[in-house]
């Protein structure tokens, strides 16, 4: 017999099918995370910009990093 429950046997949702659903599904988590939408300074193919605590002088900083990287990065904080 088939499960055809939306949740898994640990009670987490199953991401939905099509490309499209798949990332408005991982948006609902982008509050979870350590960036906000509020630190997102700017954004284009190549580079991302985003606001940060410095640990050393918790002074807000800008940070700019590679498109790639930042996804690479982002994604650390995504649950498997």
């Amino acid at each position: 017999m088939r499960n055809t429950s939306s949740t898994t046997s640990t009670g987490f949702r199953r991401p939905p099918g099509p490309r499209q659903r798949v990332l408005h599904y991982l948006g609902r988590y982008v509050h979870r995370t350590a960036l906000t939408d509020k630190s997102l300074m700017a954004c284009d193919d190549k580079a991302v910009s985003f606001a940060s605590r410095d640990r050393r002088d918790q002074q807000r900083k800008r940070m700019t990093l590679p498109a790639q990287e930042f996804v690479r990065r982002f994604l650390q904080h995504v649950p498997a």
